[in-house]
């Protein structure tokens, strides 16, 4: 599980070209690939209808795909 924090927000936002602040506020989940060559990032969606909440700057992505990036994770090892 990728830790959420600061540097790797920092991290992302450079991956992305995004700034620190914006990946803090509208990346609701980081998904690590299966198969270890990235990560899957979900920002936060507007909903239609309602008050737009993510700038229009940030895009309409459902899904973000990157490459490696160096996050800190927590492994938890079964028992």
């Amino acid at each position: 599980m990728v830790i959420r924090n600061v540097t790797n927000d920092a991290k992302i936002a450079a991956a992305i070209g995004w700034s620190r602040e914006d990946v803090s506020l509208f990346i609701v989940h980081v998904e690590p690939k299966a198969d270890g060559s990235g990560y899957i990032l979900w920002p936060h969606q507007d909903m239609l209808g309602g008050p737009r909440l993510k700038p229009v700057r940030l895009g309409n992505k459902w899904l973000i795909d990157t490459g490696p990036i160096d996050l800190e994770e927590e492994y938890h090892q079964l028992p």
